[in-house]
């Protein structure tokens, strides 16, 4: 069977609540996409996600789902939630946070279930792909600009140089250096970057760049083969740690709890990742 985890994300982007029985429910609302100017973003429009523990009872959705999906019966699949919720649950009060791929992280403080999101998540299918764009402002980079007409202007004054000299006669000094066509030109080329302009004014504008992503890993394992990460990973899985995935790094094969886009975003959940059992050595990898 896939992981709950997996079932739960796909219900989110065709429902607003997915309720895990004896665990809690998921809870999605839509937010407005909106421009974050001090950080220089534009974030795409999303559903946020949060996590109502009270919300525990068995309203059959998640189960039918995994039933339909898995070709198995209702009870069965009702068998393998309450197992797995069961498996979350005892990491929790053993002090471990519980890892939900695709979903974010649970953890137990102070008898409350606290669930942090994972911010990559996007379930409104209508912002499927989209990602957050960085703003550049260039205004503080502003170009000097040259007026056509001034453009024009220069041109003009070349050919009339240019015409004269080609009609005079050669006459050849050897104290006079001689002029050719090209430095002729070259003593005309404006220093300045030229840019189409008839107001003449300095580029004041915000250009919309993607940068080069850089990804940030949270490493809890490093392996020589594909064959030990594996293993890890399973060994993980039958504890309740679940969405650890394997990135090949040079020679080893390590094995990460969670990417992000954004190195501040890794450092607090890796603080997070340190407190479950096996994963105190935690490191964060950048690709």
């Amino acid at each position: 069977m896939k992981t709950i985890s997996h079932y739960i994300s796909e219900l989110l982007y065709r429902y607003d609540c997915v309720t895990v029985p004896t665990l809690g429910a998921f809870v999605a609302s839509r937010i407005a996409a909106a421009i974050d100017t001090k950080r220089g973003i534009i974030s795409p429009a999303c559903k946020e996600l949060i996590f109502n523990a009270n919300l525990s009872y068995n309203d059959g959705l998640l189960v039918s789902h995994i039933a339909q999906c898995e070709h198995i019966t209702f009870e069965t699949a009702n068998a393998r939630v309450l197992d797995e919720v069961r498996r979350m649950n005892s990491s929790l009060a053993a002090g471990s946070a519980v890892m939900l791929a695709g979903l974010g992280t649970l953890r137990l403080e102070n008898g409350q279930k606290l669930f942090v999101a994972d911010r990559k998540a996007n379930f409104l299918p209508d912002s499927y792909g989209f990602a957050p764009i960085t703003i550049t402002d260039l205004r503080a980079q502003r170009t000097n600009t040259l007026n056509i007409k001034s453009l024009r202007h220069v041109a003009s004054s070349a050919a009339i140089v240019l015409g004269l000299l080609l009609v005079s006669p050669n006459v050849r000094d050897s104290q006079t250096p001689q002029i050719s066509e090209a430095s002729l030109f070259q003593s005309f080329a404006p220093s300045a970057t030229v840019v189409v302009d008839d107001d003449a004014t300095a580029e004041e504008t915000f250009v919309a760049q993607i940068p080069a992503q850089q990804r940030f890993h949270i490493i809890v394992g490093s392996f020589a083969s594909h064959s030990d990460a594996d293993k890890y990973i399973s060994t993980m899985r039958s504890r309740g740690t679940d969405g650890l995935e394997k990135i090949v790094s040079g020679k080893r094969i390590r094995v990460s709890a969670a990417s992000f886009d954004d190195y501040n975003e890794a450092a607090r959940q890796s603080k997070i990742v340190k407190t479950i059992s096996g994963f105190e050595k935690a490191w964060i990898l950048t690709e």
